[in-house]
């Protein structure tokens, strides 16, 4: 509502909803950032891995996360089961890389969940 002067005192302030969520796309940028990041690696990584690693259950649990359901594996037990894998693996140092690239996009994949969903502006006000 606006008054003779300008805006009244109850009115929401328009600028700290624009900033805020400004600053919700900022984040959610960023984390998308970092998981094509981390994605590209793990991929160029496991060119070097045997196809007999835990490849399935690891890209179950992606696609899982990805689609917004909890994760098929806990992350704990995923990266667990590259680390043991390398132990009897022929490149035990590219299946060790595998699951510490792994990590971070499991985490990243977390973070981008826990986020709210964005609400659109009331009204479909544009800035």
């Amino acid at each position: 509502m606006t008054g003779p002067t300008g805006p009244t005192p109850q009115d929401p302030p328009q600028t700290n909803r624009y900033e805020a969520l400004a600053q919700r796309w900022r984040q959610r940028v960023l984390l998308w950032r970092r998981l094509h990041s981390h994605w590209v690696q793990w991929e160029r990584l496991l060119v070097n891995v045997s196809p007999d690693q835990p490849l399935d259950q690891s890209v179950e649990s992606l696609a899982g996360l990805i689609a917004g359901r909890p994760p098929g594996s806990p992350r704990a037990a995923l990266l667990q089961a590259w680390r043991r894998s390398a132990l009897g693996s022929a490149a035990p140092l590219a299946t060790l890389a595998v699951a510490q690239e792994l990590a971070p996009i499991l985490d990243t994949l977390h973070s981008l969940a826990l986020l709210p969903p964005l609400q659109p502006l009331p009204g479909g006000q544009s800035r």
